[in-house]
């Protein structure tokens, strides 16, 4: 049977506008420290007399310098976490993020299945995967033969 939704009455609005905080991201050591970095060479450069602009440049590149090398997938996934949270904040521009991005999928690419479990994996691997049984492949479809 076909029940018809019925529509929802609007709401009025939160009072207090809602301010999305960054805290769960924090919670990662590595963004963390990105961000410590950030904030130590901002306000540093604000007490060097640097205008606003110039003390948010070198803090970007504070950011930078205190990410994850991109070596390991727990390294990997921190330095993904820094840049995604970075984007958000505004320390990347529109075209850095995207290739950061870019080069942590390449970097996790050139790492074995085996160590992206991390320790997560609950099965035991196969000690002699070559003593395994050969299953072989299942016979083409008849349309999928070469005609004579």
């Amino acid at each position: 049977m076909i029940h018809a939704l019925q529509p929802v009455a609007p709401q009025a609005p939160d009072p207090t506008p809602h301010t999305p905080t960054p805290a769960c991201a924090l919670d990662n050591p590595a963004v963390a420290r990105c961000e410590e970095e950030w904030t130590r060479v901002y306000q540093a450069q604000l007490k060097k007399k640097k205008s606003s602009g110039d003390a948010t440049e070198e803090a970007d590149w504070a950011y930078r310098e205190a990410m994850p090398a991109p070596v390991g997938y727990s390294n990997i996934c921190n330095f993904i976490a820094c840049v995604v949270y970075g984007m958000l904040m505004g320390r990347f521009t529109f075209e850095e993020g995207p290739k950061l991005l870019y080069a942590a999928q390449v970097a996790l690419s050139t790492i074995a299945p085996q160590a992206k479990t991390n320790g997560r994996n609950t099965q035991t691997p196969d000690p002699k995967p070559e003593t395994a049984a050969f299953t072989p492949p299942s016979p083409l479809p008849h349309h999928f033969h070469a005609s004579t």
